[in-house]
């Protein structure tokens, strides 16, 4: 039987490279120790000379790769002694028997942790976009590391991943968990809040919420008969669970018993699954990638079942984030484990989940607001050059209907857009901002607060028809950056057009006065006004106007005097009249625009109401799904503890369970009372933005203007 292609086409996976750059390596390393340095040219890692081995750190390039993930991950990590074929089983998963580099010599060709240069995409059982990434890890009996530089790899790839595969050669005994004392110290060698003592069982109990599921993996054995038993085959979990992570019959515990009651107690799933040799020539045995056709049907039938059953699982679970019902993507791990790295890279420190989520999606928070905010800012940017040819042309603030468009016009299509951009990328951690963060920071908290980096509004009280509404006007964030500069490019455009229409006047004035009538003045000022309207353009034009109006008469008083048959009345009356008007048409405008943004802070106070609804109702969907699956992961753990002899620990299991169940039902009547008390704030602050009338200029009859 030849190895499968189609079983990532089974499960609907595909295969996506995250190098772009010309043929990538099939693997980089993620995190290397210190004693070797990554060369992203050649794509190869090279021992330092005479550098001792001290501490771990993340190779940059390998967390770029990871940052362009921005899809939830299921991960896949194995490790194990050294030279047992793990980097073979990651290879089969991508379709390739030597996608990781493999090592033919008994030194270990994996230093640190490795990661695929490819993922798996595809859909999970939600119908949700998701990708697998695998991890190659050291062995763990690495002979250049020591046994704390081993447990730091080990800590590392159990923080990592989603599933866990510990790869041995044979049918492990009891007494073989004496080489698994790592285990035994996971419990404190990772913090759930950040506590310094030693973990307490509850505390060691809850891990599991956040561990990896565990496959171990059996290699070069075909059945398991236990020695104490009838002679009967036995199934490889079965055998696990009943014959090797079990208590010793003796009064003092021993440290085997150690190390199975951690691995019982840590991890949420343990499964078993076993693999024949793949030949019995040496040769082969010791290149399998090399003779993958000469390799023994049964053994590729088993690989066959194996991707089947690491895909099922990849398909089913994602990497957990420490909020209830929260996942992890690239962008996230690529945070994480720079954090996670400095942890077990320091004596007197553990990594905390509690502590590194919190800081890893506030720091996430922040560079997407900062990513939208710039992106915000470039189109604006480019909309107000394109419109203004270069902002030589000021806009209008407001423009209805077809046609150019206005600031606030452009503000907010794009507002719109980064807006939408932002709950999307910010609203797949929403459960985990509303249950890890103590400020109750939701989406829409966190929506409100980036709404206020681009656009604030200060509260007015406007009086129109006899009637006062309560308004509200910009006064901060990057829009009234663009507002302010079109406004001093409106003042500075209106006034050199008001002064070049003058100049013909200001010429008849200076060099023909006593051919000049009155009439000829009044028919001239006309039509600088009439031009004036037509070409004046942007937010300042009637103020410009008013004040130029003011300039020009006080200026040329005494010249207009020397206009023949000039009235000093009906010209000072003309002024009167003209400057009620202009006062009253900048009113105007002031109101209109205070109309329009009122309304358009009203929309966006909607819009994040509707949306404060859609988050509850997908965070209570989520948090109850999460509620299902961890009840049954619990009462599978109960029935694993007492097979395994750990019946002490079965009646304090159960009352931390039920602790925890009462926590998360707090959590989800905390989050309904929020949610209503959101809604209600948000629907009576829109309630109390009353609609106001478009103004209207009326000039009377007796020279006075009025705005109604």
């Amino acid at each position: 039987m030849a190895f499968s292609s189609d079983v990532l086409g089974k499960h609907g996976l595909s295969v996506r490279s995250l190098v772009q750059d010309g043929e990538p390596a099939s693997s980089i390393p993620l995190i290397l120790p210190d004693d070797h340095e990554y060369d992203a040219k050649t794509r190869t890692v090279h021992r330092k000379p005479g550098a001792e081995r001290r501490k771990l750190y993340p190779v940059p390039e390998a967390l770029q790769m990871l940052k362009k993930i921005d899809k939830p991950l299921s991960i896949i990590s194995i490790c194990g002694p050294m030279r047992t074929g793990k980097s073979y089983i990651l290879s089969r998963l991508l379709g390739k028997p030597d996608a990781f580099d493999l090592g033919h010599t008994m030194d270990p060709k994996t230093y640190g942790i490795w990661m695929g240069t490819h993922v798996l995409t595809g859909k999970n059982k939600n119908g949700q976009e998701f990708c697998v990434l695998l991890l190659d890890t050291e062995g763990i009996d690495s002979p250049f590391a020591t046994s704390s530089q081993d447990a730091s790899i080990f800590v590392l790839t159990i923080l990592m991943c989603s599933l866990l595969i510990y790869n041995s050669t044979n049918v492990p005994y009891k007494k073989d968990l004496e080489k698994l004392e790592c285990f035994s110290k996971l419990a404190d060698a990772i913090s759930v809040r950040g506590q310094d003592a030693e973990a307490s069982v509850e505390e060691a109990t809850e891990l599991k919420n956040y561990f990896p599921d565990f496959l171990w993996l059996l290699r070069d054995v075909t059945l398991i008969i236990p020695q104490d038993g009838d002679g009967k085959p036995m199934d490889p979990t079965t055998y696990i669970k009943t014959k090797v992570l079990v208590r010793g019959k003796t009064f003092k515990t021993t440290s085997q018993d150690d190390t199975a009651q951690a691995i019982m107690c840590l991890f949420p799933n343990i499964e078993g699954f076993t693999l024949p040799p793949p030949h019995s020539d040496e040769t082969v045995m010791q290149n399998i990638a090399k003779y993958t056709n000469e390799l023994t049907p049964k053994f590729r039938e088993g690989v066959n079942q194996l991707m089947d059953k690491l895909l099922t699982h990849a398909k089913t679970k994602n990497k957990r984030g420490y909020g209830a019902a929260s996942f992890v993507t690239g962008e996230l791990l690529a945070i994480m484990i720079a954090k996670y790295v400095d942890a077990v890279n320091d004596p007197n420190s553990i990594p905390s989940l509690d502590n590194t989520w919190k800081s890893t999606i506030e720091l996430h928070i922040q560079e997407i607001m900062a990513e939208l905010v710039l992106e915000y800012k470039t189109q604006m940017e480019s909309k107000v050059q394109a419109a203004t040819g270069g902002e030589q042309i000021p806009l209008e603030e407001h423009t209805e209907g077809a046609g150019s468009m206005g600031i606030m016009n452009m503000h907010k299509v794009v507002f719109d857009e980064v807006c939408d951009k932002f709950r999307q990328k910010a609203g797949r951690f929403s459960t985990a901002l509303t249950s890890s963060s103590e400020q109750g920071d939701s989406t829409a908290n966190l929506l409100q607060k980036f709404q206020k980096k681009l656009v604030e509004y200060k509260a007015k009280q406007t009086e129109l028809k006899g009637k006062k509404y309560q308004t509200s006007e910009v006064s901060g964030g990057e829009l009234w950056g663009f507002l302010q500069r079109n406004r001093q490019l409106s003042e500075q455009h209106c006034t050199r057009l008001y002064l070049s229409l003058f100049d013909a006047i200001k010429a008849k004035l200076e060099h023909d006065v006593s051919k000049y009538t009155f009439k000829d003045l009044e028919k001239d000022i006309t039509q600088l006004n009439q031009e004036y309207e037509r070409k004046a353009r942007g937010p300042m034009k009637y103020a410009v106007l008013k004040k130029m109006d003011e300039e020009v008469a006080a200026t040329h008083a005494q010249t207009f005097k020397k206009v023949k048959g000039f009235q000093d009345k009906v010209m000072k009356e003309q002024q009167k009249r003209k400057e009620a008007e202009n006062e009253a048409k900048a009113a105007a405008e002031n109101v209109t625009r205070l109309r329009e943004e009122t309304n358009m802070m009203k929309d966006t106070h909607s819009k994040n109401m509707k949306n404060m609804a859609e988050e509850h109702d997908k965070q209570m969907i989520q948090l109850k799904e999460d509620g299902r699956r961890r009840a049954e992961e619990d009462m599978q753990k109960l029935k694993d503890m007492q097979q395994s002899n750990f019946k002490e620990l079965t009646t304090m299991f159960q009352e931390i369970n039920t602790q925890q169940n009462e926590r998360l039902t707090k959590m989800l009547d905390q989050m309904m009372e929020n949610s209503a008390s959101q809604s209600k704030q948000t629907a009576s602050l829109i309630e109390a933005i009353k609609d106001m009338p478009a103004p209207e200029v009326h000039v009377d009859g007796g020279g006075g203007c009025v705005i109604q």
